[in-house]
């Protein structure tokens, strides 16, 4: 369940919500997965628009976040699960146990409700179908980051548990996934062998624009009867690749020091606050070959050669630039796995790929600036 107090400097989308829930209402689908890149304002938007608004409707709802715990994805479906029983009413816990005992008062009989003693996420379901199973209102379950569960091999049985109950839950039970993996959201929904293959469609979630930059700059305003130039705003939010995490933390550095310069402040603290600065550290640490690799699906995106990346003018190219003393499909291949678990790349189809996010591939493009593109 959620607490929806209002948060002044949260801007709303509730329109966007009630949409998303109309096309779950209609019935051709129970569930919905949305992708957009990390700090991008889509957890913060299920959680403080849609679920409130799902809860309005009669839903009870249930959230799951699989990166609170990215060792073990089955303890953080019987926390989500645990979280919300303990916040229902005692009509509805009572469903899911037997009563410990019954205790007298001055209002009569009142139950004392045991706590269930979950430890495995099949009890974790069984808990919810006793609960929910005949509800006349749908039930809302949240899966935050769905993707981690493409992460590992081991994980796979927990995805296939889960998909069994939502199939088998679909009367009473809708879904939304949220994922900031391309890669990872490609591997669960559209390869053969997942567990959640063709089980729904993959959508971009709309990202946050000049409304949302014009909203936090008002309520900036209402906070601190200071003004903030929306085109300064503009241009910061947009030199930050529209990153909502970041532009709310310059507006804390603004709130901290008092100021409203927007722009000269953020050009003082550009190395903490420019999301560039993030991919030249994460470019840094990569190894002459895998920024090689990298640097290839480049060239191959912006059509600088024609060759496959599997090919053998490829591996000259890479062995060229790394110094490498042999390259080979497995060395290539090696990179690519590396890259792919990082989330730079993900698969656009047999042996094509893309960039995770269009900023690391503005950020190569301009490391390979003024440089000399590969052979013909």
């Amino acid at each position: 369940m959620t607490h929806s107090n209002i948060n002044p400097w949260h801007y709303p989308r509730v329109d966007l919500a009630k949409q998303y829930l109309d096309s779950l209402d209609i019935g051709l689908s129970n569930s919905i997965a949305l992708f957009a890149h990390r700090r991008s304002g889509k957890t913060e938007f299920v959680t403080h628009d849609l679920l409130p608004e799902a809860e309005k409707r009669g839903a009870i709802t249930y959230t799951v976040d699989f990166w609170a715990n990215d060792q073990n994805p089955s303890e953080c479906i019987i926390t989500g699960v645990m979280n919300t029983f303990h916040t229902l009413p005692v009509r509805k816990q009572l469903k899911g146990q037997p009563l410990k005992e019954f205790k007298a008062s001055l209002t009569g009989l009142s139950a004392a409700i045991e706590n269930p003693n979950i430890s495995t996420i099949n009890q974790a379901f069984s808990l919810m179908s006793q609960i929910h199973r005949g509800d006349a209102k749908k039930v809302v379950l949240f899966l935050d980051e769905i993707q981690h569960l493409a992460t590992e091999p081991a994980y796979s049985t927990v995805a296939a548990a889960l998909r069994t109950f939502i199939d088998k839950n679909k009367d009473w039970l809708t879904v939304v996934f949220t994922g900031s993996s391309q890669d990872g959201l490609n591997r669960l929904f559209s390869q053969r062998k997942s567990a959640f293959y063709n089980s729904t469609a993959i959508e971009d979630f709309p990202l946050l624009g000049s409304q949302y930059v014009e909203f936090t700059v008002q309520a900036f305003s209402d906070y601190t009867n200071l003004s903030i130039a929306i085109s300064q705003a503009l241009r910061v939010f947009n030199d930050i690749n529209q990153n909502p995490e970041v532009f709310s933390q310059i507006i804390k550095g603004l709130l901290f020091s008092k100021r409203n310069d927007i722009e000269d402040f953020y050009n003082e603290n550009v190395n903490t606050y420019s999301t560039s600065a993030d991919i030249q550290s994460r470019w840094d640490a990569l190894t002459d070959l895998d920024s090689s690799v990298l640097g290839l699906i480049k060239g191959l995106i912006d059509k600088d050669f024609s060759c496959g990346l599997y090919s053998v003018k490829a591996y000259s190219i890479i062995k060229e630039e790394s110094g490498a003393d042999t390259v080979t499909k497995s060395t290539v291949q090696y990179s690519i796995d590396k890259l792919r678990k990082a989330g730079w790349i993900y698969s656009t189809g047999r042996g094509q790929w893309s960039f995770e996010d269009e900023a690391d591939l503005v950020f190569i493009r301009s490391q390979k600036d003024g440089g000399e593109g590969p052979p013909e």
